[in-house]
C-alpha cells in the first residue's frame, strides 16, 4: 500500500441535514444515540494528521456497529420489558436504515479505493470518498426524519407490551 499523505479538509456535512438540526428533537436520547457517533468521527476525521487517521476515523465498518446498537438501544429504550415488541421494531428501524447501510457499504468501497489509489489516482479516488460520505450524512438525516413518527415518546398509558395487551383482550 502506498503511502497515503497528510490528510485534506473535509466538507461540513452536517450543515444541510433538516432532521440533525431539527429543534423538537435536539436533546432527545434517540436522536443523539444516532446523531452523535456520526459527528464525533467527522470530527476525529478533521483532527486526524494523516490521510491513513482520517479514513480509520470514519471507518465504515465501525460506523455501521455503532449504528446498529443505535438502533438496538432505541427498540430497548421503547420496549424494555417486551423483547417481542423490541425485536419487531429492531427490524422496523433497520428496514428504514437500509439506505444508511447501503452509504456504509459505498464509504468502505471508496475508502479502500482512496487508500490503495497511486498518487495520480488520488484525487479522484477522494472526490469519490468525500462524496460516498455526504450521501451517508444525508441518508442518516432522511432515515432520522423518516422514523420520528415511530420514535417520538409515546405516553405512559400507550407503553404497555402489545403482548400485554393481547391477553387482556382475550380474557
Amino acid at each position: 500500500m502506498p503511502e497515503l499523505p497528510a490528510p485534506r479538509a473535509l466538507p461540513e456535512f452536517t450543515r444541510s441535514l433538516r432532521g440533525f438540526a431539527a429543534v423538537h428533537a435536539l436533546g432527545e436520547r434517540s436522536h443523539d444515540v444516532v446523531f452523535v457517533p456520526f459527528v464525533e468521527a467527522r470530527r476525529g476525521a478533521h483532527t486526524a494528521r494523516t490521510l491513513s487517521d482520517q479514513l480509520r476515523a470514519l471507518d465504515a465498518a465501525t460506523l455501521r456497529l455503532v449504528f446498529m446498537s443505535a438502533i438496538e438501544s432505541i427498540a430497548t429504550e421503547r420496549w424494555p420489558s417486551s423483547p417481542p415488541d423490541r425485536r419487531a421494531m429492531i427490524a422496523l428501524l433497520t428496514d428504514a436504515a437500509a439506505p444508511v447501510f447501503e452509504a456504509l457499504q459505498r464509504c468502505d468501497r471508496a475508502a479502500r479505493w482512496l487508500s490503495g489509489a497511486g498518487e495520480a489516482d488520488r484525487d479522484g479516488c477522494w472526490q469519490g470518498w468525500v462524496n460516498a460520505l455526504g450521501l451517508l450524512y444525508r441518508s442518516l438525516d432522511a432515515f432520522w426524519t423518516a422514523i420520528q413518527p415511530t420514535v417520538a415518546p409515546l405516553p405512559e398509558r400507550l407503553r404497555a407490551p402489545i403482548t400485554t395487551t393481547r391477553t387482556m383482550v382475550q380474557q
